[in-house]
């Protein structure tokens, strides 16, 4: 079974289950810290897990549409790196 998951394993999907992986690990572990306050800590969880989620059926969807492995893989390299440079950039313009 880990064969095949590593075998049909994509970019998107690898970042999806490990942004899953750490939501849930984060739950377990620092439960006090996200229920401080008012609770906004389970919402940036909640909002992390459906992040996970749509990055999963995105996948699921550029599988069926693309044949190719290297080209899903390179198109979704692209979409991980225009996300994280969008978060960058909002971070800095916030400071």
């Amino acid at each position: 079974m880990l064969r095949t998951f590593l075998r049909w394993n994509t970019v998107l999907s690898a970042f999806s289950i490990a942004l899953l992986l750490y939501c849930a690990i984060a739950l377990l572990f620092t439960y006090d810290s996200l229920n401080y306050d008012e609770g906004w800590g389970f919402v940036f969880v909640i909002a992390l897990v459906i992040v996970g989620g749509a990055g999963l059926v995105v996948d699921l969807v550029m599988r069926q549409v693309i044949t190719r492995r290297a080209t899903i893989n390179k198109a979704q390299s692209v979409i991980l790196l225009l996300l994280f440079l969008a978060v960058t950039v909002k971070l800095l313009l916030q400071a």
